[in-house]
């Protein structure tokens, strides 16, 4: 993205950024894990499942060394943010 931005900049456009919004975003450690263990996110279906297992494995254990109880809930703050590039004419 930034690439891409100061490509644009440096063709001549105005850029600016505008949030077109932003919310606070509530979840539970347990259930994330679920959904990652269960291939949710496209981001795994490619990975072999021995390779996906043993990650799993290891990120269920850094997880509950990072934030003890799997069953606290948390917060995420998440953003969208609109990037314009405008060119005069």
């Amino acid at each position: 993205q930034a690439e891409l931005l100061a490509e644009l900049g440096s063709l001549g456009a105005s850029l600016t950024e505008v949030e077109a919004v932003r919310f606070t975003y509530p979840f539970n450690l347990r259930e994330e894990l679920g959904r990652f263990e269960s291939r949710v996110y496209s981001e795994t279906w490619d990975l072999p499942d021995a390779i996906f297992d043993a990650s799993m494995q290891e990120l269920r254990a850094w997880v509950a060394q990072e934030f003890g109880s799997l069953d606290q809930e948390l917060e995420d703050e998440v953003q969208f943010v609109i990037q314009i590039a405008r060119f005069e004419h």
